[in-house]
């Protein structure tokens, strides 16, 4: 669940939550879990890696409001699907990173309002 990199500004290593399947209330005790987890150990960054087709409004809204609450900063990394109820979770993150199925050259990334970083050179 932990790998080290580069990213945020804490002291910890950054923490990859796998979120895949169904966006559901135990995605969201597993995911609040993380959090947790991950503030208390000081973590530079949290990646949730997401394969979701959707899931429950509800759980998915219960996610959003404790990724907005975060402060760490906090990315999705879609690998592949994010539909639904995932699409919300992931727009609650800072960033959103996808690999480009039309053009598989890579991963890029989003902000919050859909754009692209100046250094991405799509």
């Amino acid at each position: 669940m932990f790998c080290s990199d580069r990213l945020g500004g804490g002291t910890g290593s950054v923490v990859v939550v796998p979120i895949k399947g169904e966006i559901s209330e135990a995605q969201f005790f597993f995911l609040r879990r993380a959090l947790k987890n991950a503030e208390s150990s000081n973590a530079r960054a949290l990646i949730l890696d997401m394969d979701t087709y959707g899931g429950s409004l509800s759980a998915a809204s219960d996610m959003l409001d404790a990724l907005l609450k975060c402060p760490i900063p906090t990315f999705t990394y879609i690998n592949p699907n994010a539909g639904s109820a995932g699409a919300l979770v992931a727009l609650s993150t800072k960033k959103i990173l996808y690999v480009s199925s039309q053009r598989h050259r890579g991963v890029r990334s989003r902000d919050q309002r859909g754009r692209r970083p100046a250094n991405d050179d799509e």
